[in-house]
């Protein structure tokens, strides 16, 4: 286990990890026995292999609820990012003279902007949040699991709702902020 279980690990993929030892561990002594006709190691370093399939296939150490959060909003954003999410800013449509051009978004779930940087963010409305964005999840628990990976930007007092001026309204209104960092190598993102 401490060989092939990653420090940090969720307890179901220690658990898990714990079965394999034991697996490898009876292998080995039944080998050291005669029992089985396998050199010494062998019994370990199968449990090893199929461990890391099993962790593979899983799709990483962290516990499962938060993969699923990530894999849920990843999903929204790239099926409705350009729909849903209002363009504003410069990303907003404009004639030749620059001059705005008035748009529809039908079923608008929040708006998209450029931050600081020239990232694309999406600025999630929070009933469109909850009942959408996050259908069928936790969304404070959504919330939590996005701002710890560096997805969802916080206010500086910390809450996971930001405060934007809208333009529908032009009113300042609380929104959850999304990075397009979420987008990323869905791969990559499970360490």
């Amino acid at each position: 286990m401490a060989q092939h279980c990653l420090r940090g690990a969720d307890g179901q993929v220690s658990r898990v990890a714990a079965g394999f030892g034991l697996v490898a561990t009876a292998g080995e002594m039944a080998s050291a026995m005669g029992v089985l006709p396998w050199p010494e190691g062998e019994a370990e370093r199968g449990a090893a292999r199929y461990f890391a399939d099993w962790l593979k296939g899983r799709g990483g150490i962290e516990a499962a609820e938060e993969r699923e959060a990530i894999a849920t909003v990843r999903r929204f954003i790239e099926a409705q990012g350009g729909d849903g999410f209002e363009p504003m800013g410069d990303l907003a449509p404009r004639d030749r003279e620059g001059w705005p051009i008035e748009q529809r978004t039908i079923n608008r779930v929040g708006f998209r902007r450029r931050d600081g940087e020239g990232e694309t963010e999406y600025l999630a409305l929070p009933e469109a949040w909850k009942a959408e964005i996050c259908a069928g999840l936790d969304a404070g628990i959504v919330a939590r699991v996005l701002a710890k990976r560096g997805f969802l930007k916080v206010d500086a007092s910390g809450k996971y709702a930001s405060t934007a001026k809208l333009p529908s309204t032009g009113k300042t209104s609380r929104v959850y902020v999304l990075r397009a960092s979420i987008l990323g190598d869905a791969e990559g993102d499970r360490a």
